[in-house]
């Protein structure tokens, strides 16, 4: 993959999220990674088929008899920029896809606003 690609992926300038698409084997998860990891951009795969989707939409903390809503395990830091990818997307089931991509539309998840420094990308492969 080249730089500009690259670049285009994980520099987060104006907060639309991207679709991509590639096959088992193009290396553009390795390629994403070290890129971020030069860039000292924060990384995170999140690989659908082998997660559940509340997992990855909410997280709650039940502690003296109260519930508390908190961010999800993957939630960016505040400083610095962040890719998250939201791969095999395409492997969910219809009502957890819907509930996935309003989040990702909102750019809220769990009652949590995404940082504006945290780009979104999605492959359906």
């Amino acid at each position: 993959m080249k730089t500009e690609e690259l670049e285009m992926l994980c520099h987060n300038t104006d907060n639309r999220n991207i679709i991509i698409k590639h096959g088992k084997n193009s290396g553009i998860i390795n390629a994403l990674s070290e890129y971020c990891r030069e860039h000292d951009i924060t990384f995170c795969w999140l690989p659908m088929g082998q997660l559940k989707t509340l997992e990855v939409i909410s997280r709650y903390d039940v502690s003296d008899g109260k519930v508390k809503p908190l961010p999800p395990f993957w939630w960016p830091k505040q400083d610095g920029e962040s890719v998250v990818l939201f791969d095999e997307y395409a492997s969910l089931d219809f009502d957890d896809a819907k509930k996935l991509m309003e989040c990702i539309v909102q750019r809220k998840f769990n009652g949590y606003d995404l940082p504006n420094n945290c780009r979104i990308l999605i492959s359906f492969t």
